[in-house]
């Protein structure tokens, strides 16, 4: 490391104008002093002379007299070693050497007075005095000065009292630009018109409570505001003195210095009797000596364990208030301290030191196993050092080994003695205040929030489980969620008009548009792919030949635009609108339409009322076939006419389906805790994206019959249903009464408690619509005690949404199930994979 030195050649002198001018800050450095036990700091006042030179000297090497400071070590520094470097200014002036310092405060008479008001630093650099009130005791001669910003600009501004006239002087770039004057502070500041919230006399630092202390004691005793001098700066005592034991009769010092070392410490006050009898005493008794902590047991209960920190809180209020520790022993001999409030403690110092040597002095015994106790003491602290560097870092490592002893030593004693920082000792303590010291840390619960309510979550998924907002694929699944792949039947705008018509109090739009959004196996059609035969032949098939006719019959090419543009209106009206316009009753009931268009009663042959109206877009499908078979070639005119029968046969596959989607729904509101809906359905084998299961391609399958029954129950007046699974897996691919009825019995006899009645949705097949089947249900109440209410038949791939949907899931997992190389040969092989 580089040797360093600084010699001061000459003083300089002191300049009233530089020193104690409108510049004066610029003049003085706050010399920060850290001395004594606790290496508390002290701000102290050293100028810059003017004249004043310093020889600083590096590795015994020297510059020539040079303009600056920074100049001098800068030239110094590279000639050593080649590179730049920079230096403090106050290091190098030599302000921090103690005998440097001695000699530039020697004839000080005065000392600036830096003061903080509303985050201004305000220099006082005069003192004058009067008896003018509006001046609160200050008068002629009175002199400070404030940096503010002043139209715009960054400026220095003094305050002086003058012939009894409070001035202002706004200087920038050390000239005056402007001056104010006024009988007032608060006045003067009001004229030069900025920082105007403040008041005037506070900017000019003259209600301050320093100034003011000043302003209370005489002009001679202006040197009060040196409390030491420089020769004094390492008596750590002579610097935290705040008063004499002569002014102990002033209870307002005391009390200020008990709130500052007793009071602000983390310490119990509470307790306390009547600390200023403490004081009182120890003034009152002959002898100015008191022993230490004996003293405090006048002032805390008798039983009262006193702590590190309270014994040093107390010594820290003593020392302020100008008492003296006169302990004639080391720390480590004992506890007991002596302590001197004598102004001059030196013979109260010599005397214990007397009374020690001749063995007066009675203290507690040494104990015999000191040694033993200092080497089993360094034998604990090598352990602990061992213990942590084994460890890891974080909560479970060194913080939790160091929580065990944390609390029980000080901070000094723990970084000296495992050199270890602050912050690891602070988070160990908290770490035994949280969860006990050693102990392991409490693992924190995770807490979910949700911020939309279960109702409005199940709404939400009623209404896309309806088949008249959504259409299922039969094949289709999300490869992530498992759930098939559901097809909207409008757009999101008009979905979102149907679901608040229908849940007035559910989720707002914002969070119905992100769910779904969110929601991958619900999307926009991409084709017919999973839907019905009907709805593939009958309503997509039909549109595209009239497409394929009119673009063979029309050239014109806005001609053929717009017949174009009626064919898919016409189908819009078909596939989305026209189910819209049929009404069924929540009871599953059909009432009369005066519409004869969208009358099923009419339409079922049931009707035998009048109906007065017919719907403009159900009638654009007769006018648009006229219109076709008016200007369409005779050879095409067959064509034209299968396609019209097809698609009359898909209006009426339109409101079937309409009709019983209405029943299923119906018939789950009509539940209660004593009864079941049971859904039934067979599923012969996976089968590929063109097979449909209809009667012309239901018989001759080949592979494995699963047979799936569904049961919805109710679970008292709640409003959430119970659906139970029940999968019946068969080699033999006849399907027939007697295998349905197995499959029915063996659920019965597997329920535990048994429904009193029950209504069952099935398709129209012969395993299920024939005789057999129904002499053995006629006999189920006498069986199980189970009564059949109802039993509704329906047409292939109609209202079975949620069969369809379970059918879907075991067809997507059994392909999976296969894609990454096992096999399926025995139903127990079936069983581990549904499983």
């Amino acid at each position: 490391m580089a040797q360093q030195s600084v010699n001061l050649i000459a003083e300089g002198i002191i300049s009233s104008n530089l020193h104690y001018g409108a510049y004066a800050r610029n003049w003085w450095v706050q010399k920060t002093s850290k001395s004594g036990e606790k290496q508390k700091s002290q701000h102290l006042l050293v100028p810059y002379r003017l004249y004043m030179r310093v020889s600083y000297e590096l590795n015994e090497k020297s510059t020539k007299v040079l303009t600056s400071a920074s100049a001098a070590i800068n030239i110094l520094y590279q000639e050593l070693f080649g590179r730049k470097t920079e230096y403090s200014g106050p290091i190098v002036m030599g302000l921090y050497n103690e005998q440097i310092v001695a000699k530039l405060v020697r004839d000080i008479i005065f000392y600036p007075i830096f003061i903080f008001v509303h985050s201004f630093l305000i220099v006082v650099s005069n003192i004058g005095y009067s008896e003018n009130n509006e001046f609160y005791g200050a008068g002629n001669g009175f002199f400070s000065s404030i940096l503010t910003r002043f139209r715009g600009k960054q400026s220095l501004i003094s305050q002086k009292i003058k012939d009894n006239m409070c001035i202002l002087e706004v200087y920038h770039e050390a000239e005056i630009i402007v001056q104010y004057k006024d009988k007032t502070p608060s006045g003067v500041w009001k004229k030069i018109d900025i920082n105007r919230k403040f008041n005037g006399s506070d900017l000019f630092g003259i209600t301050h409570q320093t100034v003011q202390d000043i302003l209370q004691q005489s002009p001679n005793d202006l040197h009060i505001v040196q409390m030491c001098t420089p020769n004094e700066w390492n008596n750590f005592d002579i610097l935290q003195q705040m008063c004499t034991p002569n002014e102990w009769n002033n209870f307002d010092i005391l009390q200020q210095i008990f709130d500052r070392h007793i009071k602000s410490r983390k310490i119990t006050t509470a307790v306390l009797l009547d600390w200023k009898k403490l004081f009182d005493d120890w003034l009152s008794q002959n002898s100015t000596i008191i022993q230490l902590p004996k003293i405090l047991q006048k002032i805390y209960p008798i039983n009262y364990q006193f702590q590190d920190k309270d014994i040093c809180a107390w010594k820290a209020m003593f020392k302020a208030c100008g008492c003296t520790n006169v302990t004639p022993f080391k720390k480590n001999i004992s506890n007991i301290e002596f302590w001197s409030r004598a102004l001059n403690p030196n013979g109260d110092k010599e005397t214990l030191i007397n009374l020690y040597n001749a063995g007066l002095i009675q203290l507690e015994k040494r104990k015999e196993n000191f040694f033993e106790v200092i080497n089993n003491s360094e034998i604990f602290w090598e352990s602990f050092r061992i213990a942590l560097k084994n460890n890891k870092r974080g909560i479970d490592g060194k913080i939790r080994i160091l929580s065990i002893i944390a609390d029980k030593f000080c901070y000094k004693d723990l970084r000296e003695k495992l050199q270890i920082g602050s912050s690891s000792i602070n988070s160990a303590r908290k770490h035994a205040r949280l969860n006990g010291p050693g102990a392991p840390a409490i693992s924190k619960p995770k807490r979910t929030v949700c911020r939309m309510s279960e109702i409005k979550e199940k709404e939400f998924e009623l209404f896309f489980q309806d088949k008249s907002n959504v259409s299922m694929s039969s094949y289709r699944v999300d490869s992530k969620t498992n759930l098939p792949i559901l097809y909207l039947q409008d757009q999101k705008k008009a979905l979102w008009s149907k679901f608040e018509e229908n849940y007035p109090n559910g989720m707002k739009k914002a969070s119905f548009m992100t769910r779904l959004a969110n929601c991958n196996h619900i999307k926009y059609r991409e084709d017919l792919g999973g839907l019905c035969l009907i709805c593939n032949n009958y309503g997509f098939e039909p549109f595209q030949d009239l497409i394929a006719i009119a673009r063979n019959t029309f050239d014109d090419k806005k001609i053929l635009d717009s017949i174009i543009t009626r064919i898919e209106k016409l189908r819009m009206h078909m596939k989305r609108n026209f189910e819209r316009e049929l009404i069924i009753n929540k009871n599953g009931t059909i009432s009369h339409d005066e519409c004869i268009n969208h009358c099923l009663l009419y339409a079922f042959g049931e009707c035998n009322q009048y109906h007065i109206l017919r719907c403009i877009n159900c009638d654009e499908f007769f006018e648009f076939f006229n219109f076709l078979n008016f200007h369409i070639s005779f050879d095409q005119k067959n064509k034209l006419e299968e396609i019209k029968e097809h698609l009359k046969y898909f209006l009426s596959h339109q409101a079937r389906k309409t009709f019983l989607n209405a029943q299923f729904k119906s018939s789950l509101s009509q539940l209660n805790k004593d009864g079941a809906l049971i859904v039934a359905d067979y599923k012969m084998r996976i089968l590929p994206k063109s097979a449909r299961e209809t009667k012309e391609q239901f018989f001759g399958k080949r592979g494995w019959t699963l047979h799936t029954i569904l049961i919805f129950t109710k679970k008292g007046d709640e409003m959430e249903l119970d659906v139970s699974a029940y999968d019946h897996w068969s080699t033999d691919t006849k399907q027939d009464a007697w295998f349905t009825a197995s499959c029915f019995e063996a659920v019965f006899e597997t329920i535990e408690e048994k429904p009193k009645w029950i209504s069952v949705i099935s398709d129209n097949g012969p395993h299920y619509h024939n005789s057999e089947l129904m002499a053995i249900i006629a006999h189920w109440y006498d069986w199980y005690q189970i009564q059949v209410c109802s039993w509704l038949f329906l047409e292939p791939g109609e209202a079975k949404t949620t069969i369809d949907s379970h059918h879907a899931s075991i067809s997507h997992a059994i392909k999976h199930y296969i894609r990454i190389g096992h096999d399926l040969k025995e139903g127990q092989d079936y069983t581990c994979r549904q499983n």
